[in-house]
């Protein structure tokens, strides 16, 4: 998944994670890091910056609705 997301980095995308709880969500953001194990992130919805866990993106579509990963 890592090497996917770096390929949309300074790009908004729409992901389903799965929180710590183990809640499901949908969030569009702005990538502007990719890490190792954590993405850095502009997230459109609460108008802020976010960090999410790379292990907790289960998947990615670019804003156009297309599958990205």
């Amino acid at each position: 998944m890592q090497r996917k997301l770096m390929k949309y980095v300074g790009q908004t995308v729409v992901i389903v994670y799965r929180e710590n709880d183990g809640k499901l969500s949908k969030h569009k953001i702005m990538i502007r890091h990719v890490g190792e194990s954590v993405i850095k992130a502009y997230c459109q919805d609460s108008q802020s910056p976010r960090t999410f866990r790379l292990a907790g993106i289960l998947a990615v579509e670019i804003e156009r609705g297309r599958p990205a990963c």
